[in-house]
């Protein structure tokens, strides 16, 4: 007799289509995901969406903005401005997914909306070997500030290594200070890269100006939500005296 192998809608989707699914262009993989999550997950019990999403979680490949095929838990979310000027082309699905209905599917699905810590660590090491190699440029400083503002929202996600990278311009002290005394290690600065340790917060800078790196100006108390991140990211200090009485 003919054993027949019986499907329903979710089955059928994830045992004959998810596989096929780097086969397809975008626009088509948007045409699936559409059904699937618009009526056949709509019409699921709670324990069958819960293994989907799982499976896709692990098998789900999406065609990306650069044109090839990435896993979703390896995608970022293409609305965070945070994320866009960190990461290519190649880490965000393509704009055929860009509905808020499919980002939120896609964001259940395994979308991250954040930096793993590895990766944020391996961003923040380009602008250092960048800056090393070719010194400062408008790029560099854009791709800095916001490294550090993705710190700020999702310090919480890191331990204390992210701490030891070294992304941020040192900031150049204005024109009053430079004709009393020139500012600390200046003639080093544009290939100069600094950690938050590595230098005191600028509304200390005629204080320190000569005798330690000042961090970039967009780093203060008033862009931190809380004293909790401060004292996470070491914000919470003042400078020694050794280098106010330098």
């Amino acid at each position: 007799h003919l054993n027949l192998l019986c499907l329903n809608d979710l089955e059928a989707f994830l045992t004959l289509c998810l596989p096929q699914f780097r086969k397809l262009d975008a626009k088509s993989q948007n045409n699936f995901l559409k059904y699937l999550y618009d009526e056949i997950l709509e019409k699921s019990y709670m324990h069958e969406r819960e293994r989907c999403f799982k499976i896709l979680r692990e098998k789900l490949y999406i065609q990306t903005r650069r044109g090839d095929h990435q896993l979703i838990s390896d995608l970022y979310d293409m609305k965070s401005d945070t994320l866009k000027n960190i990461l290519t082309d190649s880490h965000f699905p393509d704009e055929n997914f860009d509905s808020p209905q499919c980002l939120r599917f896609l964001k259940e699905a395994g979308l991250r909306t954040y930096l793993p810590s590895e990766l944020c660590k391996k961003c923040m090491n380009e602008v250092e070997k960048r800056v090393s190699d070719e010194s400062w440029s408008d790029e560099l400083r854009a791709r800095s500030k916001w490294l550090y503002q993705h710190l700020v929202e999702n310090w919480q996600r890191f331990d204390d290594s992210v701490l030891q990278q070294r992304f941020l311009e040192p900031y150049c002290p204005r024109a009053t200070p430079l004709t009393l005394r020139q500012p600390f290690e200046y003639t080093e600065f544009s290939r100069t890269c600094l950690k938050l340790s590595d230098a005191e917060l600028q509304k200390y800078e005629l204080l320190v100006w000569s005798s330690s790196y000042l961090l970039p100006s967009f780093v203060t108390h008033e862009s931190l939500p809380d004293s909790t991140t401060a004292e996470f990211l070491k914000l919470n200090r003042q400078p020694c005296f050794a280098l106010v009485n330098q």
